[in-house]
């Protein structure tokens, strides 16, 4: 029982990019003394251990292999970074067999071809700028006195998978799962329960449904502790019904949340790291709500339609214009009384966002306030130095 390399699938994958290509490992044996043992565990340390042996022996340029995730076959897939010449890489890939073997596996490592979306699922040309929905749930109560970081709650990501399920029916022709670096083409069904065990095995994974007749997309990203983001764009679906669709979401599940808006968005990437920067006077552009304690008293900047806390409201200056809805646990529903300013066009016109920005007052996070938080939060310096 061995893992042997299948060169001629290596050397496609190699020709079609000389600078990185995916290699897999699908198994056909597990290890007999250690039924509990995990591929994706295994094959992370294996290539841990030959690119620490391809460093010390190519020093220069080694290859080296990063990335490891689950494939939807059963295996596991990596990046083969091809730095240096052919012997070197195929050492590499003879190695990282031998020690798979040596833990007890069966099976065979092959080169495979990138999977994408359709390049117009990607293109703003082609479908616009997305609606996004950004999501971030208060954290789970792990007992941990000091938390390594912050969790969804089992009740929380329940919630997120049932709501995949929901967005599953809805009319496709390509679904694509995509967890570290790599995609796959979906499984044809349980799309929710696929998207919540890649959540579980690699902390982030997004769920992509596209629909080549409507030019439309349908994303789910869960992850990043306590982040989510459901983003719609489409040729054929109008921006309004696309946002009754993600504001009944938010409604939903403004109770449970710290932060919650709707913006628009990039169709090509979706997650947290696409919510869109606004430009401040001055801004070097690096602000974060990441730290739960400064969301929950401040928001990014203001938006059109968001899920603010009891606190927020205190600081705001004049809100007076806007509907408020209360969600219940101290969450209330901000809405701007234009949708259209916000969320027919890429943009707000600056005369909106400035006014918005006027009425928010003290709840935005500008670098000021920013930069006094982390003053704030520094430790003293010690006298006489």
């Amino acid at each position: 029982m061995a893992v042997d390399v299948h060169w001629e699938s290596i050397d496609e994958a190699w020709d079609a990019d000389n600078t990185e290509f995916p290699v897999t490992v699908l198994p056909t044996g597990r290890p007999a003394a250690r039924p509990e043992a995990d591929l994706l565990e295994d094959f992370g340390d294996a290539a841990d251990e030959v690119n620490v042996e391809a460093e010390e022996r190519w020093p220069d340029a080694p290859p080296f292999i990063e990335d490891a995730a689950d494939t939807t076959a059963g295996g596991s897939i990596g990046l083969m970074n091809a730095a240096g010449i052919d012997g070197e890489v195929q050492a590499c890939l003879r190695e990282l067999a031998e020690r798979l073997t040596r833990r007890g596996w069966a099976g065979q490592i092959g080169g495979a071809s990138p999977v994408h979306p359709p390049d117009w699922a990607t293109s703003v040309d082609a479908v616009g700028r997305a609606l996004g929905l950004f999501l971030r749930f208060i954290p789970a109560d792990t007992n941990d006195p000091e938390p390594r970081r912050e969790v969804l709650s089992r009740h929380d990501l329940a919630t997120l998978r049932d709501l995949t399920d929901r967005w599953a029916t809805r009319p496709t022709t390509g679904a694509y799962l995509t967890r570290s670096s790599f995609t796959d083409i979906a499984p044809g069904d349980g799309l929710a329960d696929a998207l919540v065990r890649a959540v579980d095995r690699h902390r982030r994974a997004q769920l992509q449904l596209v629909h080549d007749g409507h030019r439309s997309t349908a994303t789910i990203d869960i992850g990043y502790e306590t982040h989510a983001v459901f983003a719609l764009a489409s040729q054929t679906e109008a921006w309004h019904t696309r946002l009754d669709t993600l504001t009944r979401i938010l409604q939903d599940l403004g109770p449970r949340l710290e932060v919650g808006l709707i913006d628009t968005t990039n169709p090509m990437v979706v997650s947290w790291t696409d919510l869109r920067t606004k430009d401040y006077p001055g801004s070097s552009g690096v602000i974060s709500i990441r730290d739960i304690d400064v969301a929950r008293e401040h928001t990014p900047d203001a938006y059109g339609l968001q899920v603010l806390t009891s606190t927020h409201l205190a600081k705001a200056h004049d809100l007076s214009a806007w509907t408020i809805t209360d969600l219940g646990n101290e969450r209330h529903l901000v809405q701007h009384p234009d949708p259209a300013a916000w969320f027919a066009r890429r943009d707000p016109e600056p005369q909106d966002l400035a006014a918005a920005r006027h009425d928010f007052g003290d709840i935005i996070l500008t670098p000021e306030r920013y930069t006094a938080i982390l003053d704030a939060k520094r430790p003293p310096t010690p006298s006489g130095r």
